[in-house]
């Protein structure tokens, strides 16, 4: 992923990634907790992944952590799927971190 990125952190249940699968199934989501969709945006489209937020006990950040153990990502888009298959990783560096909160 490029630079130009941009994250956002969707207060929605995971409900922008639900479907019909197992893993993406609404029951599934609810069981494991899911709290936030996670969406990444760029000029090559857009990735999702469904998170469960907390908050951290005396201090103003939150947790974040994929119900799978791994991150989880939904490509919304061919290119992306592409990307993802690549091995260069999408670095954290390159993404505007702003829109997800703290």
């Amino acid at each position: 992923m490029s630079g130009g990125a941009r994250a956002e952190l969707i207060e929605d249940r995971g409900e922008a990634v639900a479907g019909e699968d197992f893993f993406r199934s609404r029951p599934f989501l609810d069981a494991e907790g899911v709290t936030h969709t996670l969406r990444i945006t760029s000029e090559e489209g857009e990735l999702m992944a469904p998170l469960i937020v907390q908050e951290i006990d005396g201090a103003p950040e939150r947790d974040a952590i994929s119900p799978y153990g791994y991150p989880g990502l939904t490509p919304v888009s061919d290119r992306h799927l592409d990307r993802l298959q690549r091995p260069d990783p999408v670095r954290a560096s390159d993404i505007d971190h702003t829109g997800a909160g703290s």
